[in-house]
């Protein structure tokens, strides 16, 4: 082979990392961390989780070590690049301050440096769990090869993990990743910006209302019929106050409108599922309709609903059971 035959070969830190972003190798090494952990994955997954947690580090990944790195800038950088930091931001328009004030001038240049090196921990952290997600529940098939993640959504979603320093908010972050990565536009930005200011003791009252919550047909909500009280005084039986109702509202986790109603008409069998405990309920073709009183979570909290694991609730199974007991109907394990 000619030297003219011979592939690019990046020569510094920045084409380096643009060979990795457009896949010089970089799709081949990921296929083989996931194959490390005994899952393989189709090949647009591949691409897709090379996007979008290269976007979040800039393709920083340890594959020797087999894992993704933690970049600590505030270690990893040392005097050398302090001392390069620092003269950039005096030509940048600092020139004045770091000739007279050298020390003031190191100090602004560490500043940078430890906040852009939090932020980008922050990011791989997120980046992280997305691959664990990712690994513990593999896309052995994906249905839409063709779709790509949105730059704007990945631009969004960076900007927002970068400020998440709590570990279940940066689980919270993977796993709307890695379900991106699954199928693009599984999240709306809506959600994103909710969890920009969501905390996690909100996320807690959010995951333990879910406990008692339950999904029809791809629609979540709480029924009214078993927890009548649910607007006026929330869940009693699991801590849940009418004020924690409230919160949830003003963040968009809960729709505003005071209740809707459900419908079931007979002769047809819908799916009832419960902290991940799934049901059919079959209705008889003989009996009229039957109406049962919700109140439903918005769309960024049917969203959400996808991200937390409650601990099921043992006395909620019976009053689930109840509320489905009739004598033309039968509800059974999916």
């Amino acid at each position: 082979m000619s030297d003219d035959e011979k592939p690019a070969v990046p020569s510094t830190l920045n084409e380096a990392v643009g060979y990795l972003k457009d896949g010089g190798g970089y799709d081949v090494a990921v296929a083989a961390l996931f194959l490390a952990h005994g899952v393989p994955m189709p090949p647009s997954i591949i691409k897709r989780f090379r996007i979008g947690a290269g976007r979040l580090i800039d393709g920083s990944f340890d594959l020797l070590a087999g894992g993704l790195t933690r970049i600590k800038a505030r270690s990893d950088f040392d005097a050398k690049l302090q001392q390069a930091v620092v003269k950039a931001v005096a030509q940048g328009g600092a020139s004045n301050l770091a000739q007279n004030s050298p020390e003031v001038s190191t100090t602004v240049a560490l500043s940078m440096l430890n906040e852009y090196g939090l932020k980008l921990e922050n990011k791989a952290a997120a980046a992280q769990y997305a691959f664990e997600e990712l690994v513990k529940s593999p896309p052995l098939q994906d249905e839409a090869a063709d779709a790509d993640i949105s730059a704007d959504w990945l631009n969004y979603f960076s900007d927002i993990a970068a400020q998440k320093s709590d570990p279940e908010m940066q689980r919270l972050m993977g796993r709307i990743l890695a379900g991106e990565i699954r199928k693009p536009g599984s999240f709306s930005p809506m959600t994103i910006n909710v969890l920009s200011t969501l905390t996690p003791a909100i996320a807690q009252k959010f995951e333990q209302l879910c406990s008692v919550t339950v999904e029809i047909s791809g629609i979540n909500g709480i029924l009214l019929n078993i927890f009548p009280e649910f607007l006026a005084k929330g869940v009693p039986e699991i801590g849940f106050t009418y004020l924690d109702l409230l919160a949830l509202r003003s963040h968009q986790l809960l729709a505003n409108e005071m209740g809707s109603t459900w419908t079931i008409k007979p002769g047809t069998a819908y799916h009832i599922s419960s902290c991940e405990r799934r049901f059919v309920l079959h209705l008889a073709s003989t009996g009229g309709e039957q109406q049962f009183q919700t109140a439903l979570f918005s769309q960024v909290g049917g969203e959400m609903r996808r991200l937390v694991f409650p601990k099921p609730v043992t006395w909620f199974d019976q009053k689930l059971s109840a509320a489905f007991s009739q004598p033309t109907w039968n509800l059974l394990p999916a």
